[in-house]
């Protein structure tokens, strides 16, 4: 499977937007992104009405899409694609400030795909640097104990 067209995109896109209240205006810039997983990462510039300007990563989650050496690395069977878009939706919002906000997924038509606001650094550590990235990674620290210790099913479902 090769990367959506812009119409395939728009498409999906607004779907997404629509499922998390949001809706697109105006035109997509795209380009891909030299922050790459194992799955394409590309980097979309849209206007959100009521938002403005937005910068958005659309991650492709399709086995197909994964590269050849992480196929090989990694058991088809492990291979879940609505994991991610579910961890963030249900798991990050409930944590301290750091990951990105979930603009949505697309997770239909034989299309696996993920949109989250896209950091305006994203070189940079999300946890940051210095006193601040300290407090951050301290709340992340805690949030995760609270979590382990109240066993919610929620995560384990994710995991």
């Amino acid at each position: 499977m090769s990367a959506p067209s812009d119409p395939e995109l728009r498409a999906g896109l607004e779907r997404a937007l629509a499922g998390v209240g949001l809706e697109l205006s105006g035109e997509i810039e795209r380009r891909p992104s030299p922050y790459r997983t194992s799955f394409p990462i590309e980097e979309l510039r849209v206007d959100l009405v009521g938002r403005g300007e937005a910068r958005l990563g659309f991650k492709q989650l399709d086995w197909d899409r994964l590269e050849p050496g992480a196929q090989l690395a990694k058991p088809r069977f492990l291979h879940d694609p609505e994991r991610e878009p579910e961890v963030y939706r249900l798991l990050l919002p409930q944590t301290p400030s750091g990951p990105p906000e979930f603009l949505g997924s697309v997770l239909e038509d034989g299309r696996r795909w993920l949109f989250v606001e896209w950091s305006r650094d994203a070189s940079c550590s999300r946890w940051g640097r210095g006193s601040s990235g300290k407090r951050r990674r301290a709340g992340w620290r805690g949030f995760t104990s609270r979590w382990r210790r109240s066993g919610t099913g929620t995560f384990a479902r994710l995991a």
